[in-house]
Formats: structure tokens, C-alpha cells, sequence
């Protein structure tokens, strides 16, 4: 703060001088010297104005400037009848290039959220599909599990997919603790009463009232005579279709949902695939999109490291 001000003081002094030497005043006494600085501010202060006064004089000539049509400030001053015509459409055009820009982000957006909602639907229609299930990834299809029992009123821990000491998740309903156990099996592919004994033995670990075991198979009769003596609550593949179906509601559409790139209306394409494109109702073509059955976001997470250092995974009812 001190180095600026003294830097000012000198320039102020010099500038003061200056104009004592121009005027032909010799500053040799003291009076002379701090008069001189005194001297310094007004003759700043007179350079500064002179420019802005400069400057705003050659900007005010430049209205007047005569434009394409040889009238003085027809353009700036809006002299000039044509001129004042011509902005206005360039105006307008660049307005209406605007709205379409926006109008095209907008319809480009929804087109997108379509897109992924078609997606996400069509693999919510696919989870009654047992074919569907026994073609899912291991851990996909626990996760898909688990989700369906949140639906279901249960709160669910998903635990590592790996080393899981014989269960997938740990849920809880009515204050009750419960033991789950996923078993994506082909068909044909039993499931038999040792499996159903490692369950229980987990199901006796954790400390859980009850545990459910479920596949996309079927259990074979000594599975079932022990799962009568033991409690454990078996859901075959029938069983879990239909799980799926009351969770996940609704009739098939058979068709895929576009949006028009250029007006926006949503055309539909029948499942099939045999049409590439369709035209709206206002003549545009819509070309069929690349629609593939997806999970939701918070369906699929990534697999789990070992319980004491997982992100717990829980699934909280809504």
C-alpha cells in the first residue's frame, strides 16, 4: 500500500514540475516544490479529460457515418429507412434461429429420455420371461432379485458377490429377519436338498426367522419334504414369473416408442423390426431407433468387496 502511494507521489511531483518548466517557473524553493505537486493532479486530470473528450468526439462522428445508401448515420441513427428494414429482418432471422437451435436441444433431450425409458420398459416386460432370467448374468440376476423383493415391501442388503457363506442378501420385513438365496439354474437343472442344507445352515448363522430360496428351476421332492421341515420358503421358476408379473404390472405394447427429430411427435414401430422407418403425421421420417431392453440405473450396481469394507447396498421401500 506504501509503494503505490509514494510511486504517486513522485509522478504527481514530476508531472507538476513539468508544468512549472513548460509555464517557465523555477521550482527551487520548497514553496515552488509542493507547489508543483500541488500542479501534478490538475494536469493529469486535464491530459485524462482532453482524451476522454477525444475519444467520445470520434465516437459520436462514427453515428454520422454514412451508410451503403449515402445517408449520414442511416445505420447507427437509424436514418435510413432500408437500413432500419434490413436490421430488423437480420434481427428476426437470428431470433428465429434461436428458437429453432432450442426447439432442436429440446426435442433432441425428450428424444433421448424416450429412448431410455422404451429401453427400460422393454426390460421390465422381459423379467416375466423366464428364458429371459436364465440368460441374465449371475450377479445381474441376484440384483434383479433383490429388487423385486423391495418392490415387494422387504428391505434388502445385498451381500458380496463372492464368498457369500451360503446367501445373497439379508432382508427384513415387520422388524423380521429373513435369509436370501438366488440360484440362476437352466431348466432341467434341480435344485436338491444338499443346497437347501448349506441355506440352513446360513439361515441358522444369521440368525434369521426364515429364509427364501429361489430359482429359475425347479426342487426336487426330497428338497421339498425338507423345506416343510425346516421353514425355508422355496419360489421355483413358475413361481418367481409370477412375482415378476405383479411387480412389474402390464400388458406387453409390442411396439417401440420414437420421437420425430423434427416436430417432436412419438411414432410407434411395431416390436417385429420389419419397418426401418415410419412418417409422422406431418410428413417428416422417422427413422427406427436402436432401442435395447436396459436396466434402470439403480437396478445393477457393481459387485461388493468383502462385508467389512462393502458400501452397504440397501434398498430403502419408497
Amino acid at each position: 500500500m506504501i509503494v503505490p502511494l509514494f510511486w504517486g507521489f513522485v509522478l504527481l511531483a514530476v508531472a507538476g514540475a513539468a508544468v512549472l518548466h513548460v509555464l517557465g517557473v523555477p521550482a527551487d524553493t520548497s514553496a515552488e516544490f509542493w507547489f508543483s505537486i500541488l500542479i501534478g493532479p490538475a494536469a493529469v486530470s486535464a491530459i485524462v479529460a482532453v482524451i476522454w473528450s477525444l475519444r467520445r468526439g470520434f465516437r459520436w462522428l462514427s453515428t454520422w457515418k454514412r451508410c451503403p445508401h449515402g445517408i449520414m448515420g442511416g445505420v447507427v441513427r437509424s436514418k435510413c429507412p432500408v437500413c432500419v428494414e434490413q436490421r430488423k429482418r437480420e434481427e428476426e432471422k437470428k431470433r428465429e434461429e434461436q428458437e429453432e437451435r432450442t426447439r432442436k436441444a429440446r426435442i433432441s433431450a425428450d428424444s433421448e429420455k424416450l429412448c431410455q425409458e422404451e429401453s427400460e420398459r422393454l426390460y421390465r416386460e422381459q423379467l416375466a420371461d423366464l428364458r429371459r432370467l436364465r440368460d441374465m448374468d449371475p450377479l445381474e440376476f441376484e440384483l434383479v432379485v433383490c429388487r423385486m423383493f423391495e418392490k415387494l415391501g422387504y428391505r434388502v442388503e445385498h451381500t458380496p458377490f463372492t464368498n457369500d457363506g451360503g446367501k445373497d442378501a439379508l432382508m427384513w420385513r415387520n422388524g423380521t429377519k429373513c435369509v436370501l438365496e438366488c440360484k440362476r439354474y437352466r431348466e432341467g437343472n434341480h435344485v436338491g436338498r444338499p443346497e437347501l442344507q448349506k441355506f440352513f445352515a446360513a439361515m441358522k448363522e444369521e440368525r434369521a426367522s426364515w429364509g427364501v430360496f429361489v430359482t429359475t428351476s425347479s426342487f426336487t421332492d426330497t428338497a421339498k419334504e425338507y423345506s416343510k421341515k425346516s421353514g425355508l420358503e422355496l419360489v421355483d421358476g413358475e413361481g418367481l414369473a409370477q412375482l415378476m408379473e405383479q411387480v412389474y404390472p402390464g400388458t406387453p405394447t409390442n411396439c417401440v416408442r420414437a420421437m420425430c427429430p423434427d416436430c417432436g411427435e412419438v411414432v410407434a414401430f411395431s416390436a417385429s423390426g420389419d419397418e426401418t422407418i415410419v412418417l409422422c403425421s406431418r410428413g417428416h421420417v422417422v427413422p427406427r431407433p436402436i432401442v435395447r431392453p436396459r436396466p434402470p440405473h439403480d437396478a445393477i450396481e457393481k459387485p461388493h468387496h468383502p462385508r467389512r469394507h462393502q458400501r452397504r447396498y440397501a434398498f430403502h421401500r419408497q
